[in-house]
């Protein structure tokens, strides 16, 4: 369960457009097609998508520089992988420290 309804989408998303890319992508080597430059294209525009959620995903855990993130997350999928896992891991730390402070108080 995530705190932050636009990480979890931008993870879904992310999933998503890996798993149905690397899909076409052995059903074109199946079909011994050499070219897979439209797979690569459809993953990159769909990570457009991702990287504006890992924005707003940032923007929400009150990162100063997000916009910074969505830029980063932009250029490849690759490092909108690496933004998710930074987002991800501040979501889950800022959430264990929350039931630490709660069991601290009671």
């Amino acid at each position: 369960q995530f705190s932050e309804p636009y990480l979890a989408r931008a993870g879904t998303l992310l999933l998503m457009e890996h798993l149905v890319g690397f899909a076409v992508a052995m059903v074109l080597a199946l079909l011994q097609i050499e070219d897979h430059a439209l797979v690569f294209l459809g993953i990159w525009l769909v990570n457009f998508v991702t990287a504006w959620l890992l924005y707003k995903a940032a923007f929400a855990q009150g990162r100063r520089r997000a916009v910074w993130h969505g830029v980063f997350s932009a250029l490849a999928p690759v490092f909108a992988l690496i933004t998710f896992m930074r987002l991800y891991l501040h979501d889950r730390l800022t959430l264990l420290e929350g039931i630490q402070k709660s069991r601290d108080e009671s």
